[in-house]
């Protein structure tokens, strides 16, 4: 989760730079302008892993992110693990956690494509 928390400070800090960026680069405001809903895109993906991720500490007895109550504490002997969160939630949440590394590779991928060749003078890559 703390990487969750840079990459929305990263991608709020790009998307305040991207107004300078366009001024430089008008040619580029479409590939911006799809970069910044891509941002908006992971961005819900990110509140949606994490609000699964709550339930299911929640429904494990585990504490919630940021949660120190003393009777949120796991009390379970040191090696083993309360077993309430199931297969499927694991599945799931593993499932959402996959979908949303691939989002960032098309997304990081598109960006070096399109904005790293106008920072060099390059002419831009396919893709």
């Amino acid at each position: 989760m703390l990487f969750c928390d840079a990459l929305h400070g990263h991608h709020t800090n790009e998307d305040g730079a991207f107004a300078d960026f366009e001024k430089q680069f008008p040619h580029l405001t479409p590939a911006l302008d799809r970069i910044r809903s891509e941002h908006r895109l992971v961005a819900q993906a990110v509140a949606d892993l994490q609000a699964l991720l709550a339930n299911l500490t929640s429904e494990a007895g585990e504490p919630s992110i940021g949660t120190s109550a003393p009777e949120a504490r796991d009390t379970t002997a040191p090696g083993t693990r309360p077993s309430r969160i199931g297969t499927d939630d694991a599945t799931t949440f593993l499932a959402e956690l996959e979908r949303l590394a691939s989002q960032l590779e098309e997304h990081f991928a598109y960006e070096e494509a399109h904005l790293l060749p106008a920072l060099t003078g390059e002419p831009p890559r396919a893709g």
